[in-house]
């Protein structure tokens, strides 16, 4: 072997054997040159998968309390120790059986659980309280799961059965060992359900404690971003006086008056010494306090309205106007309105409109003139505008001199130039109500009808020949109900709802019910043409 040879086999690396990498160092400490795959020496060098895996790795711990969840039949596991005093949960175990204890579920949008990104595989802990009416043959378990904002559970592991419980309340620590990580998003949730498991002949009960001094709780590896910084709030920060007064500049509309005060810019909650100020509903001020208030040097643009509290000074022209020296002469109608234009209306002459006229507290000292052939609405545009409408027909128009009160495309009422007044549907004055109609009712059939008043007279006859049945009765249409015959003639009376075939065969029945209404039964052997008034009062 020549000289070079030998010389490259000794500076070659030589094949590891184990875990350990022996790295020159002049220091005479050969202890510290050792590379070991996991370390134990505060000296020894570790690679970058392990630190990393130090940093991010987080040890998650929720604590079970019986307060109710958003979940049904769920309650919630906190990120914090409840100050609240132990509480206790207990059910029956079916015998030879498992049966769920409860269900825990973390709270929606909880900061530290909505900044987990991995649920990370390792060991999965349970740290419960419980005791059993019987000494033997009585467990409890765990089940964890990671639940997507959706709503679907996927069971991540299952733990051991604990020790036997006893009848004396005593502390059990179980675990699951999970070997896959879970990817976990905000909205996300992590579940706990206990099961007891009785491997007795009889049912038993077991109870589970929580809060207070059990803290039972569940602990989980998980990954948390480095960038979270958990729930904090002002008096966290650097704040000397522990209370956040160290900020109250931030609130109290003075940092702008300590830099410069006639530049102030402050929001719609600031109240000293504002200059120009941006309200709630976006309206720009300029306060009049320190100046001139607003001062346009060149162009403004306004989207809107333009309110102003004072006087407004022109310097030139408004759309080639001078304001100066014309504002008299183009105003006039604004006083006197002497002549008639057709773009508005007058209020103390004669004037031209056509198309629809919009006004909030119209008032006008003459008549409404209509146009001979023509209809004119004074509510509505059409003759079915939705709301009703009031038109008034021209002299040659359709009904001429017609005032008509519509609903809709419905008459209620019409008023003609003879001052006739028809009106259609029930009429109330004061405590009185009047009903008129007309009615066909077929063998047995019924015609029934809503009373205006509860009380009153009811009178009806035959529209034709033949058939001799009528009355003029007085009705009470309420509770204890009563129909009484002033006059009549082949006529039933009687009380409650009729059907057709309820009366006698061969009469007409007339009833009165609750529900105050009037109902009227033919059973004469043909179709009665009826007609009806009712004269209400009460």
């Amino acid at each position: 072997m020549s000289k070079e040879s030998r010389l490259i086999k000794q500076i070659s690396p030589k094949p590891l054997g184990n875990n350990n990498f022996v790295l020159p160092n002049t220091s005479g400490d050969h202890v510290r040159s050792i590379k070991r795959a996991v370390p134990v020496d505060e000296a020894d060098l570790v690679n970058k998968e392990y630190v990393d895996g130090l940093a991010t790795k987080q040890v998650i711990e929720l604590f079970l309390t019986t307060n109710a969840s958003d979940i049904a039949t769920y309650d919630n596991l906190d990120i914090d120790v409840s100050p609240d005093s132990e509480t206790s949960i207990t059910q029956t175990i079916t015998a030879g059986g498992t049966t769920l204890i409860n269900s825990f579920a973390s709270k929606l949008n909880e900061g530290e659980i909505d900044a987990l990104e991995i649920l990370e595989k390792g060991i999965y802990n349970l740290h419960i309280h419980a005791s059993a009416t019987k000494a033997t043959g009585m467990f409890i378990y765990f089940e964890f799961y990671h639940r997507t904002a959706g709503g679907t559970e996927t069971l991540l592991g299952t733990s051991h059965d604990s020790e036997a419980i006893g009848l004396v309340k005593g502390g059990f620590d179980l675990h699951s060992s999970i070997i896959d990580d879970k990817i976990f998003i905000a909205g996300d949730r992590i579940v706990i359900k206990v099961y007891g498991r009785n491997t007795g002949g009889a049912d038993k009960d077991i109870s589970m404690f929580m809060e207070g001094d059990t803290v039972s709780r569940t602990v989980f590896p998980g990954f948390i971003s480095p960038t979270f910084v958990g729930a904090h709030t002002i008096v966290s920060h650097s704040d000397t006086s522990g209370t956040g007064a160290e900020l109250d500049s931030l609130t109290d509309n003075s940092m702008a008056d300590d830099l410069h005060r006639h530049s102030e810019l402050s929001a719609s909650d600031g109240s000293p010494d504002k200059i120009v100020y941006v309200d709630s509903d976006g309206v720009l001020y300029a306060d009049y306090a320190y100046g001139t208030g607003l001062n346009v040097m060149h162009s403004a643009e306004i989207g809107d309205h333009l309110i102003v509290g004072a006087n407004i000074t022109v310097g030139g022209t408004v759309d080639g106007v001078d304001i100066a020296t014309d504002v008299g002469a183009n105003t006039t109608h604004r006083g006197d309105n002497n002549q008639a234009h057709t773009d508005y209306l007058i209020n103390n002459g004669n004037d031209t409109m056509a198309g629809i006229l919009t006004a909030t507290g119209f008032k006008t000292s003459y008549l409404i003139n209509v146009a001979t052939d023509a209809v004119t609405y004074l509510s509505g545009s059409t003759a079915t505008n939705t709301g009703g409408n009031i038109l008034l027909y021209g002299s040659t128009h359709g009904t001429p001199n017609k005032l008509v009160f519509r609903n809709n495309a419905t008459i209620a009422m019409t008023i003609d130039a003879a001052q006739n007044v028809d009106i259609f549907g029930n009429v109330t004055i004061g405590d009185n109500n009047l009903i008129g109609n007309l009615a066909t009712i077929a063998d047995n059939g019924v015609h029934s009808f809503t009373l205006g008043k509860t009380r009153g007279i009811f009178m009806f006859g035959s529209r034709t020949a033949g058939h001799g049945s009528n009355g003029l009765l007085v009705y009470r249409a309420m509770a204890s109900p009563f129909v009484q015959a002033i006059a009549s003639n082949n006529v039933t009376l009687t009380t409650g709802i009729l059907t057709g075939t309820t009366g006698a065969d061969g009469a007409m029945t007339i009833s009165v019910h609750t529900d105050g209404k009037i109902y009227v039964e033919n059973r004469l052997g043909s179709t009665y043409f009826i007609t009806y008034n009712v004269f209400g009062n009460g």
